[in-house]
C-alpha cells in the first residue's frame, strides 16, 4: 500500500520528450505466478516506461518499471479483463544488474534514510527523476 511514483518516456515519439510520471501504490509485494523478483503497482504505465525508475514517496528508486500484465493473455485464458496491473524488479535485482556491468551507483544508509525522511511532492520526485533519467532508444 505504500505510494510510488514511476517515471519514464512512454510512447515517446507522440507524448512528451521531458519524460512522464505516474503515481500509484504497491498492490503486492510479488509478480505473476508470485515471482519475488518483482513488485505490482498500481502506477500506470505505457510501452516506453520500462527501464524508468520506480520511487517511493521520499524520491528514493526502489525499483525498475518493467512490464504490464498482458490484457489479451486474462481475456483468453482467464476470460477477465485486467486493468492497471503493472511490474517493477526490486532494487535488489537492478543492483545485481548494475554490479555484473561495473556501474557505480550510491545506496543510502538506512538508518540515515529513515532517520531524514522526508515526503516529497510528486512534483519534487519529477524534478528529481529528471535528473537522472535519460532516454534511451533503438533504432533498426
Amino acid at each position: 500500500g505504500d505510494e510510488v511514483v514511476a517515471y519514464g518516456f512512454p510512447l515517446s515519439d507522440d507524448l512528451s520528450s521531458q519524460g512522464n510520471l505516474t503515481n500509484g501504490v504497491i498492490s503486492a509485494l510479488s509478480g505473476l505466478d508470485d515471482d519475488l523478483t518483482r513488485v505490482q503497482m498500481t502506477a500506470e504505465i505505457q510501452p516506453g516506461n520500462s527501464g524508468g525508475p520506480l520511487m517511493d514517496s521520499g524520491g528514493a528508486v526502489i525499483g525498475v518499471v518493467v512490464e504490464s500484465a498482458s490484457e489479451e493473455f486474462f481475456q483468453e485464458i482467464r476470460g477477465t479483463a485486467v486493468q492497471n496491473v503493472n511490474f517493477a524488479i526490486r532494487d535488489a535485482l537492478a543492483r545485481a544488474f548494475l554490479d555484473t556491468n561495473n556501474v557505480d551507483y550510491t545506496i543510502a544508509d538506512s538508518d540515515t534514510y529513515t532517520d531524514t525522511y522526508t515526503e516529497l511532492s510528486i512534483a519534487d520526485i519529477a524534478q528529481q527523476a529528471q535528473a537522472f533519467t535519460g532516454i534511451i532508444e533503438c533504432y533498426r
